[in-house]
């Protein structure tokens, strides 16, 4: 009975190049933003991977636009209502104000409710969150890049390129995230020093040219607790959609372009200790196929000092710092902690963080590397092999030493 339906979705939905079209304008609700005059309640997984976080993303941000009443629930679930005695009670309040009249104070609480990991919630005054720069730096000896909030030594004509693996499932991926691959790039940031949580849409820049005409483009975001990866969210870009989203225009070979796509919106904490990163892929699937696949083997090549990763960042981006002045209160408070056999072995490898410090506001890159390489790292190994800081401590130390070596190489 819906056959002839369903077929002329399919051939209406354009899947093969994926343009904007007259069917799916038809279907664009968000362009009459401007023509709603009841209140809204919007509520979503997520998790939910059918109805992806965009829709209510732009839907959300349309309404405020346009000074509609609104509410907005994000639960940890999929594509499903959240079944808990809070929401329906909040429901229940929503309809008995706006329907009813009855003066509740429901619309003197924070319009945004949001569910955390643990099951429990928490209330803000709005969403999405302001936005945070993270710069790539290439990788080296086998290593992934980094992100950096700082600005970073880099060479701007330096490349790195990898190819579309269509075989490798979004899994195998990420595996092995802190070492270099020829099927992706990565990027790390530092291991964080408390909680950073994210609450909006991510973006990836990157330039980049690409031996063909045609191929895909995807953006994995990733929490790395050290040993299993995790994909947070993700993105996607058709290059042939690079001027218009109506029209494909294949890419001239081996030209630079500047691609710029956003990823699904999330809300997110990342624990202390965790490191966020994000991995550069071209063909997408793995639980679902999530970019089509033409064929395999092109070649992308990025310029990582003129790409960058922005993150909506609740709060200030401390924990994602790494410099000496940062590495010497770390090491206060460490000490403070006991981590340390007396307060003259915090107090020596402050000393070295000092001379770094200077050599940082001076920007002096040789001098900070062979200072943290020389002197700082070298003092952290001797603590350590006398049992004269604990291994937390060291982990922790070592950590931020590698990552501001590499920041200032």
């Amino acid at each position: 009975m819906c056959d002839d339906v369903l077929l002329e979705l399919v051939q209406n939905q354009d899947r093969k190049t994926g343009d904007y079209n007259d069917f799916w304008d038809e279907r664009n609700y968000v362009k009459d933003a401007e023509n709603v005059e009841a209140s809204v309640f919007v509520v979503h997984g997520l998790h939910d991977w059918n109805t992806k976080t965009k829709h209510f993303s732009q839907w959300w941000e349309a309404l405020g636009e346009n000074d509609v009443d609104r509410k907005l629930w994000l639960h940890q679930g999929e594509h499903e209502e959240p079944d808990y005695h809070d929401w329906q009670e909040t429901k229940h309040r929503w309809f008995d104000y706006w329907l009813y009249g009855i003066e509740n104070g429901i619309m003197d609480e924070p319009i945004v409710d949001v569910q955390r990991e643990d099951g429990t919630w928490h209330q803000q005054d709005d969403w999405p969150q302001d936005e945070t720069t993270l710069h790539f730096k290439a990788g080296t000896d086998g290593e992934s890049g980094i992100l950096s909030v700082d600005s970073i030594v880099n060479n701007p004509m330096d490349t790195e390129y990898f190819l579309d693996n269509q075989s490798m499932r979004d899994d195998e991926i990420i595996d092995d995230i802190e070492l270099s691959n020829s099927d992706r790039l990565a990027y790390l940031s530092p291991e964080l020093t408390e909680q950073v949580r994210i609450s909006g849409t991510p973006e990836i820049k990157i330039e980049a040219s690409i031996d063909r005409p045609v191929t895909n483009l995807t953006a994995l975001l990733v929490d790395y607790d050290g040993e299993s990866p995790e994909i947070i969210t993700r993105g996607w870009m058709d290059p042939q959609n690079l001027e218009s989203s109506s029209e494909s225009v294949p890419l001239t070979p081996n030209q630079e372009y500047t691609f710029t796509w956003d990823m699904q919106p999330h809300d997110y904490v990342f624990e202390p200790r965790n490191q966020i990163g994000i991995v550069l892929d071209q063909s997408d699937w793995g639980e679902f196929q999530y970019t089509i696949r033409p064929d395999p083997g092109a070649e992308l090549t990025v310029l990582p000092a003129l790409s960058e990763l922005t993150l909506p960042i609740v709060g200030d981006d401390d924990a994602l710092r790494v410099t000496a002045d940062s590495m010497e209160s770390l090491v206060e408070s460490l000490e403070e902690e006991g981590e340390f056999g007396n307060s003259d072995d915090a107090r020596s490898l402050m000393l070295h963080l000092t001379s770094v410090s200077h050599y940082e506001n001076q920007e002096e890159a040789e001098k900070v590397v062979k200072h943290m390489e020389e002197g700082f790292q070298d003092l952290l190994e001797y603590q350590r092999d006398n049992e004269l800081i604990s291994e937390r401590a060291y982990n922790t130390l070592i950590a931020h030493t590698d990552y501001l070596i590499k920041k200032w190489q």
